[in-house]
């Protein structure tokens, strides 16, 4: 639903209120069981964070995180019982991470330098729905806390032979982890002689002295490992060799600092060099990735180029235009670089992004260059195609939207249910270069990503809604977020909260969850199917081996049937649940595409109400349509707005499927 207040207003008159039987209020849990699995790690300093690994832990989305530590700290003249609770960061759904503070210092440690940590942690995932508390198991830890470290060298792990720029592993222990906490690097003492140069390296090459590196890929679990690398900023971009020695360093301040050992190090260092395309297929928005050595990073003195000499033959015109250009890459690492397809510039000043499509064929140039100085790699081979305007959309599903399963008594056929919103996507898209992903995208700068939550955070109980600026007509953009909060749409008194909302889905129910409206279009059908999952109605959620006797439903005839089977039932609700998901990203993402009517920035939706039309207005598409399980089919673009997006995200080799598309 697009961002007009006449339509929200519409829409909330579609509400009822909901209906009160007087049952017994039942117990729902929102989510399963939390597990800590580790704590590192086990050494710390007063300005470490702690990782926490275990799972499942819910995002934001379902609410906060917060730890709890209880135990003794003991020192050489004694211990003392502390107990402290905070909230932590969740950094991924199976790691959280917790930032020493200096709160938390004072309660543990009461102002000692060093001592033991010993007692249990234990996390509780707060719901902001409910304010129910679902904590995890209690894990035992010992910390020692130190208030400094002390590193070891014991050896360089190199055949004597490395790329200028790539990381070199080091064995060794007792390392700084990151910044935050202190500084790790090597220091470097040695000369270096260039290849191009012979003699004594005293005389003709250049002295190296106490030049420091910062460390890389220290393990955080046990402080051991980083990587050393020789940058072209320091050594040049030339090949040559270096002999010397190196020791580490841990920097506690700017000026108190802790120092290995050392070990002598003789090593030939070689130029930078492609070493292959991974990609084969692209378009605008997209990465060329390429992988190679010695990839010096963007920086002012420094850079890495990538050039191009070929040619792009067009499946259009069957045209070819010679194509020389020069690419300032994204440089990920010493060893991959990508370059992204731009309108205005690159390989956008040679060929139409959003219309041409065709094949690029040449050879790319790897180029580092430092102070003026540049030396080039090996040329390497290539044929990409590029295809015409493609739009690559990422669904984002939250834990709020796992937590309404568990509600619907579904939560154990999640995957089930994405996979049928997935399919339906594609069937109402067939035929336009539309790409819907459910894992991250990683291959593409300009893509869009649709966020699934469990309740609305607008208050509204909204299905969806599209929160983006404006109507983008002819899908400029390409880099939508369906989701979030927008606080330009808010100023503008608009809901500011976008994605879809699963949990607004129960407003469908003759006897929705209380807090949830019922909507004038709910239907018996149902209740009729779902009433015997929900908890919150006695029935009972879908089993484990339910889940692995899971037969998905083709087209929905078992919810039509008067006594359909448990097993019936459960496929039934995964194909209403699934399909009506897969509807409702569709919509919205044609919002977001300029839908409809693309010539008029104030309508939104089809004039009207036709049967089965997927941009009519919310109150005008019915539960039997948006189920699937309508005797007229299922949901569709109608004519003009699949022309519309037939032209501009043509899928050349795909036709419409459907020969007599009804009109608007």
């Amino acid at each position: 639903m697009k961002k007009l207040l006449s339509t929200l207003i519409l829409l909330c008159l579609f509400f009822g209120c909901d209906d009160s039987d007087n049952r017994e209020e039942l117990f729902v849990p929102e989510w399963n069981d939390i597990n800590i699995s580790a704590v590192y790690p086990t050494t710390v300093l007063a300005t470490s964070e702690v990782v926490i690994t275990g799972g499942v832990f819910p995002d934001s989305s379902f609410g906060v995180i917060e730890l709890t530590i209880e135990g003794s700290f003991t020192t050489g003249s004694g211990n003392h019982q502390f107990s402290y609770s905070e909230i932590v960061e969740r950094t991924s759904y199976d790691s959280l991470l917790w930032k020493l503070t200096p709160s938390a210092i004072d309660v543990i440690t009461q102002e000692n330098n060093t001592g033991m940590i010993e007692g249990i942690i234990r996390v509780d995932a707060i719901s902001s729905r409910t304010g129910v508390r679902y904590s995890s198991n209690q894990f035992t830890i010992s910390l020692n806390f130190v208030s400094s470290l002390t590193p070891e060298l014991s050896g360089v792990n190199t055949s004597g032979v490395e790329f200028l720029e790539n990381p070199i592993e080091l064995t060794a222990a007792n390392l700084c982890v990151d910044e935050k906490e202190c500084s790790a690097v090597a220091v470097l003492n040695g000369c270096f002689l260039a290849s191009s140069m012979t003699g004594d390296c005293s005389t003709n090459g250049f002295s190296v002295s106490n030049v420091e590196i910062p460390l890389v890929d220290i393990s955080p679990v046990d402080r051991t490992g980083g990587k050393l690398n020789f940058p072209v900023e320091i050594f040049g971009v030339h090949p040559g060799n270096f002999q010397g020695e190196v020791f580490l360093r841990n920097y506690t301040t700017s000026t108190e600092y802790f120092d290995s050992n050392s070990i002598s190090l003789d090593i030939e260092l070689l130029e930078n060099s492609l070493g292959y395309i991974s990609t084969d297929e692209t378009s605008l928005g997209g990465y060329i990735s390429i992988t190679g050595d010695g990839f010096a990073p963007q920086g002012d003195i420094c850079g890495t180029q990538i050039r191009f000499d070929g040619s792009f033959v067009s499946d259009i015109s069957n045209e070819s235009t010679d194509v020389t250009v020069l690419f300032v890459p994204d440089i990920i690492s010493s060893t991959s670089a990508r370059i992204v397809l731009e309108e205005n510039s690159g390989l956008g000043d040679f060929i139409d992004l959003r219309n041409d499509r065709g094949s690029l064929a040449g050879e790319f140039f790897s180029e580092v260059c430092c102070s003026g100085s540049c030396v080039s790699g090996t040329p390497l081979e290539a044929d990409i195609y590029i295809d015409n305007l493609k739009q690559i959309v990422e669904l984002d599903f939250q834990d709020s939207y796992v937590g309404t399963l568990t509600m619907m008594g579904l939560q154990r056929l999640d995957a089930e249910i994405r996979a049928r919103a997935l399919e339906t996507i594609d069937s109402i898209y067939t035929g336009i270069n539309v790409e819907v992903r459910l894992e991250k995208v990683l291959d593409y700068a300009l893509y869009s990503r649709v966020e699934i939550h469990g309740a609305d955070p607008n208050g509204l109980n909204l299905l969806g809604y599209d929160n983006t600026v404006g109507k983008d007509t002819g899908n400029l953009r390409l880099h939508d977020v369906l989701g979030g909060v927008n606080s330009q749409t808010q100023e503008d008194g608009y809901p500011g909260y976008g994605g879809v909302f699963l949990e607004s889905y129960f407003g469908f129910s003759q006897h929705p969850p209380d807090g949830i409206y019922k909507l004038e279009m709910a239907n018996e059908l149902f209740d009729k199917i779902f009433d015997e999952l929900r908890p919150d109605r006695g029935g009972e959620s879908v089993t484990i081996s339910e889940v692995s006797e899971f037969i998905p439903s083709m087209d929905g005839y078992e919810c039509l049937l008067n006594s359909p089977t448990r097993r019936q039932t459960v496929s039934c609700a995964v194909y209403i649940l699934g399909t009506m998901l897969g509807g409702t990203i569709a919509h919205e993402l044609g919002h977001s595409f300029g839908l409809a009517e693309p010539a008029s920035e104030t309508i939104f939706h089809n004039p009207g109400d036709e049967p089965l039309r997927l941009m009519d207005s919310g109150a005008m598409r019915s539960f039997e349509e948006r189920s699937g399980l309508s005797i007229d089919g299922l949901e569709r673009f109608c004519r003009q707005n699949y022309d519309y997006l037939k032209t501009i995200m043509n899928k050349s080799d795909i036709q419409d499927p459907i020969s007599s598309r009804p009109g608007c």
